[in-house]
């Protein structure tokens, strides 16, 4: 969906300590941290849960376009995002896409090593009021205009840090909304319309080349192409969020992480920004009184108590990291995460990512409908 997807879009070059060595065609190697187990071995699993959610403005970088007024279109997103990686010994038999294992030459069956799965859900209930000042009609799709099931779904195989996680497998599968904005013409007055679409795309990579199929909407079969890389030089899209986790940021510095997604083909860099200190927002539970805007985050299935906090809200220390596409062909808006950079009461410091801000736009003319909001409200981790 323009409006969400890509929550997860494109990465990696450096000016800082990010990138070290060199790939037979002069590419950067890419290496990472290994933050998000916070030193803890025996780790072997998270689970992310966040409440999403559209809003009209965000701080003073993000507003609505006065435009897009309730005549022209009146929408509400709300649901969860869901990100858990796992360690795996071995890689599966079979996806939903794949008859057969997944296979590459990526993989050397005579070494000892693990994997990592990384899954993501986003499912949403999309919500279209009005229309243009009418309810919209019910369609094959949109049965209940005012309650349907938009999701993205991903699955994602990729190698340990040692390998820079790189990417072995990717798969996503989609079902989402747009809105259109056509601006007001000589015979007619600017309207909007809904448009649908259903993607499935998954990602094969190897050691010089990745192969790529994609199926948009109703098309009979997969359209594949092939394109070639250097091995451990790129990151899958999907896996944007958890290897920002993973990066050791010089204060004020900018990046560069090329990242391959079925939306774009050939891979995208995004340039990644660590715009400074900032902070994430919670509840108190010992003192709830924040109000419809306010968040809770449990731990294990418990409230995060810090007993020194004794206001309504908690203050969780955090950078604020900045990043968008750069092409100039397709510019993106640039993105918000917020990263925990303390451990935090009960919260472990395993470089969090506690808040996610993208802006969102109509199909066509790319006026702002504000952003989506995404707030982490639950950690759960697996140890072995």
């Amino acid at each position: 969906m323009r409006k969400i997807y890509l929550v997860v879009v494109s990465l990696i070059m450096a000016f800082a300590t990010l990138f070290c060595g060199c790939s037979c065609n002069g590419d950067l190697i890419l290496e990472f941290t290994n933050a998000f187990t916070g030193g803890d071995n025996s780790l072997v699993g998270e689970t992310l849960v966040y409440k999403v959610q559209n809003k009209d403005k965000y701080g003073t970088e993000f507003n609505k376009d006065a435009q897009i007024t309730k005549d022209i279109v009146d929408y509400a997103y709300n649901g969860t995002y869901t990100l858990t990686w796992e360690q795996i010994g071995q890689l599966p038999e079979k996806t939903e896409f794949l008859v057969n294992s997944v296979s590459s030459n990526i993989v050397n069956p005579k070494e000892s090593t693990h994997y990592y799965k990384l899954t993501s859900k986003l499912e949403l209930t999309t919500s279209y009021y009005s229309v243009n000042g009418k309810k919209p009609e019910p369609t094959e799709l949109a049965q209940d205009p005012t309650a349907i099931k938009e999701y993205i779904y991903t699955d994602t195989y990729f190698c340990v840090r040692g390998k820079s996680y790189a990417p072995i497998y990717s798969e996503t599968d989609a079902f989402y909304s747009n809105i259109s904005y056509f601006e007001a013409g000589k015979n007619y007055e600017a309207f909007a319309a809904i448009e649908f679409t259903t993607n499935k795309a998954y990602t094969e990579y190897n050691e010089n080349s990745y192969k790529m199929s994609v199926r948009i909407n109703k098309a009979p079969d997969y359209t594949t192409t092939i394109y070639d890389y250097s091995f451990r030089t790129v990151i899958d899209n999907a896996q944007l969020i958890f290897l920002l986790r993973n990066i050791n940021f010089a204060q004020n510095s900018t990046i560069t992480l090329p990242t391959v997604s079925y939306t774009y083909g050939k891979a995208k860099e995004l340039t990644v920004i660590d715009r400074g200190a900032n902070q994430a927002y919670y509840d108190n539970p010992l003192h709830p009184d924040n109000g419809e805007d306010g968040f809770f985050l449990k731990v294990n299935g418990a409230p995060m108590l810090n007993q020194s906090e004794t206001g309504v809200q908690y203050k969780i220390p955090t950078k604020k990291i900045g990043f968008y596409v750069n092409d100039r062909m397709a510019a993106g808006t640039e993105q918000t995460l917020l990263i925990q950079t303390e451990a935090y009461g009960d919260l472990a410091m395993r470089a969090l990512p506690l808040e996610y801000v993208q802006p969102i736009c109509t199909n066509r003319t790319f006026k702002s409908l504000g952003v989506m909001q995404f707030n982490l409200i639950e950690v759960i981790t697996t140890n072995s």
